[in-house]
This record gives structure tokens, sequence and C-alpha cells, in this order.
């Protein structure tokens, strides 16, 4: 049986009273990305896509975190027959190796070069493509 959740009291909400989220400013964008560079654990991001920036922050205006959302990329009808991608048919829904896709084409974009994959091993093949596309340098203590 599922347990209700357990609301926080009068008390704990407290600390949250002024705190607000707003979207970030034309002005605040340079701002916004020498944040996050600076306290992100990957260090400084590089967004793809479609994307909102957003502030939170307390009561007399200070910034106290940066959050963005992005779309997910999105791969055309002819993109995906050609990575053999196909829809599920009750869910209508592409599986997760979509997303794989997408991040791959990204990589392909990015760098500027071909490349082959395994999709069962989760590897490129053939001598192309470089392994270290496939992760980041993590900023400690950060590591996977």
């Amino acid at each position: 049986m599922k347990t209700p959740p357990v609301l926080p009291t009068a008390a704990q909400q407290q600390p949250l009273k002024g705190v607000r989220i707003r979207l970030v400013q034309p002005c605040e964008r340079l701002r916004c990305d020498n944040r996050l560079a600076q306290h992100h654990y990957l260090g400084a991001l590089k967004p793809v896509g479609e994307r909102l920036y957003y502030v939170v922050t307390d009561a007399r205006g200070r910034w106290l975190g940066v959050l963005i959302f992005c779309a997910a990329a999105r791969l055309s009808q002819h993109q995906r027959r050609a990575l053999g991608i196909r829809r599920h048919r009750r869910s209508g829904l592409y599986p997760a190796p979509s997303a794989i896709c997408c991040h791959l084409m990204n990589q392909s974009y990015y760098n500027h070069a071909k490349f082959t994959w395994d999709q069962i091993k989760f590897e490129f093949t053939g001598g192309t493509g470089d392994p270290k596309w496939l992760t980041r340098d993590y900023r400690s203590p950060w590591s996977v």
C-alpha cells in the first residue's frame, strides 16, 4: 500500500517564504551563464536547442540559483527511418535509443565528424568517433 506523502510543516516552509522563481531577462543571460560555469558540477554548459532560463531569488532579489529547461532534440521522420527507429504501436512514443541517436547526431554536428555506432555495445566502431565524446571531465568532487 502506498504511503501518503509527508508534507512540510509551516515552520519548515518559513525559510522559503521570500523565495521567488522568475524568467531570466535577456540582459541577465551572461550573469546566468557565469553562475552555471562557476557552480555547476559539469562546469560551463553548452545547452542545445530551445531553452528557458529561470533565476531563483530571495526576498531581497539576491540570486540563489539558476534553472535551465531545454527542449529535447527532435528527429525528422527521414532521420528516424535512416536510424531504424520505430514508433511504439500502442504508446505512440519512440524508444529510449532515439535519445541516444539525438546525442550522437549532436556530436557529429558539433565535432564535424562522421562515425559508426554499435547500438548493442554502445560504442564507436571501425576506429571512428572519440570515446571522450560520450562523457565529460567532471569537476571535483564529482565523479562517475
